[in-house]
């Protein structure tokens, strides 16, 4: 299928048994060539829905060791010190892959070959080859030593998205004010956006890429109009052909708060929502020590929820923005009472501040957390209390596979939830009964909720 000038293939195996490598070990390479025969045969026809699913596991355990031994014959190859291609190039030459994938193969062999635990992981299955890359990149931020001796553990066994998340978590804590200052700055020197018309269609293109404080914001601006547009189509009551993909809302909201009037004649009624100052409005939640921002605890926690952290003076300068509304928590402060019982049925403000700490954004599928809702773990129909060791981030879409029985959620020791997809054989009926449906059969809201307004679960 590709060429093959560089690693010597196998002839076929035709059946035989593996022969042996100079060391009298069975062959690696014609035991994989057989292997592949045997997958390539594989009838699918008739297999009920767990026998599909053992073998998307074994297939996916599968994938991580050759993972594994892909990042070791590469680098086995650049130790060879001959003088025929690198590893990396070798590995372009046998896959076909971009040549995008090949220097993320080189960058990978190199990292995993200075974290020998990390690539054991990936043998054994503990990691796929997403969350190998998540610690390949984080080695690059916190160095080898403390990936393998902290983080791999933290991470084991964890989906992609879930790891991730850890990662990003465990990155933020060990940052100091410099390193917030300076990646943001490098983020900014980064910054670019396009145009581009498709002479074809006759469409037009836009996109950018922003630093992260300066991209919550946009797209907390252009959420909440979203959210206005959701609502002005009829919400939850609207008739599908009056009410707007997401995609289209988000195009809609995009040309109308540049000023631009929206291709939908009815919008041209809504005006944009600014409070009066001409600037489109902003709820933020912020998370600081009270010595960051009195000055006394240079190091504290300070950062933005859906951002991360950020410098005590773009806080500052946020905070002092007649349109910008921040809530917050501030450590060492006045507390709230998070455990309201049944006292109510909605999460607080100060409910969803610390279910942005705990969670950081949907429990599931890691959406940010402005897009969550504050689902109680129990249905408060059915006796559920508003406490927040009762109460999950979820986004719409997770939501609603929760409440229909698609997903459950299980507490780990430390108080965070993580989900368990049910097989629809073991599925029990949906607690609490199931969510209500747009007429297009999307969840209840599709877009931004600000801390103020939670979303009933």
């Amino acid at each position: 299928m590709f060429a093959s000038g560089v690693l010597e293939r196998p002839g076929p195996a035709g059946g035989a048994a593996c022969v042996a490598d100079a060391a009298g070990a069975p062959d690696a390479v014609a035991g994989l060539a057989e292997a592949a025969e045997a997958l390539a045969g594989v009838e699918l026809a008739g297999w009920g829905r767990r026998r599909l699913v053992e073998l998307l596991g074994a297939v996916a355990a599968l994938e991580a060791a050759c993972a594994a031994v892909r990042v070791k014959a590469t680098a086995a190859i650049d130790a060879l010190g001959d003088s025929g291609a690198d590893g990396a190039s070798s590995w372009k030459t046998v896959s076909g892959c971009s040549e995008r994938e090949a220097r993320r193969a080189k960058k990978r062999a190199a990292v995993l070959g200075e974290m020998p635990a990390v690539t054991d992981a990936l043998s054994a299955g503990r990691l796929n080859a997403e969350t190998a890359d998540v610690l390949v990149d984080a080695a690059g931020r916190a160095g080898t030593e403390a990936v393998e001796g902290e983080l791999l553990d933290l991470v084991a066994g964890a989906d992609a998205d879930g790891a991730r998340r850890t990662v990003e978590r465990w990155l933020t804590k060990r940052e100091t004010a410099a390193d917030v200052q300076a990646r943001l700055a490098r983020q900014r020197r980064r910054r670019r956006g396009w145009r581009h018309r498709d002479t074809g269609s006759g469409m037009w293109r836009f996109g950018f890429e922003l630093d992260g404080v300066t991209g919550a914001q946009v797209a907390q601006v252009l959420d909440t109009e979203m959210d206005r547009l959701w609502r002005h189509d009829g919400g939850r009551d609207g008739t599908p052909d009056a009410v707007r993909s997401v995609e289209q809302r988000r195009a809609d909201a995009f040309t109308r708060l540049l000023g631009v009037d929206s291709p939908v004649e009815s919008d041209r009624d809504l005006p944009v929502d600014t409070g009066g100052s001409g600037r489109a409005r902003l709820e933020l939640v912020a998370v600081a020590d009270v010595g960051v921002l009195a000055g006394t605890e240079p190091e504290g926690r300070c950062e933005i929820v859906d951002a991360g952290p950020v410098p005590p003076t773009l806080l500052a300068r946020l905070i002092e923005r007649y349109d910008t509304r921040i809530s917050g928590a501030l450590f060492a402060g006045p507390g709230r009472p998070l455990w309201l019982g049944r006292s109510r049925r909605l999460a607080d403000t100060a409910q969803r501040i610390a279910l942005a700490l705990r969670d950081g954004g949907c429990v599931v599928c890691g959406a940010p957390f402005a897009h969550t809702h504050a689902h109680h773990v129990e249905p408060y129909a059915d006796g559920g209390r508003t406490d927040i060791d009762q109460l999950a981030s979820l986004c719409a879409h997770c939501h609603t596979q929760v409440h229909t029985g698609v997903i459950q959620l299980r507490r780990r020791t430390d108080g965070t939830w993580y989900p368990i997809r049910i097989d629809p054989g073991d599925k029990p009926a949906a607690p609490g009964g199931g969510q209500r449906r747009s007429a297009r059969g999307s969840p209840p809201s599709p877009t931004t909720r600000p801390p103020s307004a939670p979303v009933p679960p």
